[in-house]
């Protein structure tokens, strides 16, 4: 298992740089993931509502998306220079050693409602925490560029309010019905990362890994990945179609 968030005082100036076009790209990436997370979550929604129950493959879809932001998060945030996969990874997350984000099937149409109220003062105490971060974050770059190291009280602010969006993600995208503290909490966050049948030695290192075992899973990325690509495509010929556009329309003038 994975210690998450760990504090990494020395920091690489010319990663300042690397990471405004990395983070650019890995935020396409989720930006897209969140346009399919979204007609999953209206499909989820839907479902809870007439059946009282949540639909595994669209909660898979919903836990990858909530996967994906809790991977790339301390990256953008500064707080570690390692640079996460530009694609999802399968994963396990641990709050205080108990398991998180995993399929609850029974669902209340009385929290449907309840969420909708409960959510406001989550997002109110969000975007509170989110204005007071953008600028630690700012001061955060500047110590980076100029003294090539984290400052450990501007790191630790920030790993709050990476924890505060951690626990609060899961409640918002319908994964679970148990309701975050509406003000943020300490908590120990850790990852494990998945492999099937990996094979160590007395150091407790990967030596060997067989290909996944789990047909669920393995569907479930290959399908994200399809629809990454096609919407990506598709982007980019709304893109080139638009400048065909504007440019018949500039010699009709």
């Amino acid at each position: 298992m994975k210690e998450f968030l760990a504090y990494e005082s020395n920091a690489s100036r010319s990663e300042l740089i690397i990471r405004m076009l990395y983070a650019l790209f890995i935020e396409i990436v989720l930006g897209i993931y969140a346009i399919l997370a979204s007609f999953c979550l209206c499909l989820q929604w839907l479902g809870i509502l007439f059946l009282g129950r949540r639909s595994e493959s669209l909660t898979n879809v919903l836990i990858g998306y909530c996967e994906f932001f809790i991977q790339i998060i301390p990256y953008t945030y500064l707080l570690t220079d390692e640079r996460p996969g530009v694609m999802p990874k399968e994963l396990k997350v641990f709050l205080d050693n108990k398991e998180y984000l995993s399929f609850e099937k029974n669902a209340s149409r009385l929290e449907l409602i309840v969420r909708i109220f409960y959510s406001i003062p989550l997002f109110i105490v969000l975007f509170l925490f989110g204005i007071a971060a953008s600028i630690v974050i700012v001061i955060q770059w500047l110590c980076i560029l100029f003294t090539s190291g984290r400052n450990e009280d501007l790191n630790d602010f920030l790993k709050s309010f990476v924890k505060y969006q951690i626990q609060i993600i899961s409640y918002v995208n319908f994964v679970t019905d148990e309701r975050p503290d509406i003000l943020p909490k300490d908590i120990d966050v850790s990852l494990k990362f998945e492999f099937d049948k990996a094979e160590t030695n007395t150091s407790g290192d990967i030596i060997k890994t067989t290909p996944p075992i789990s047909i669920i899973t393995k569907n479930r990325h290959i399908a994200i990945g399809i629809i990454f690509y096609f919407l990506f495509f598709v982007i980019i010929y709304l893109v080139f179609l638009y400048m065909y556009i504007l440019m018949i329309f500039a010699m009709s003038m």
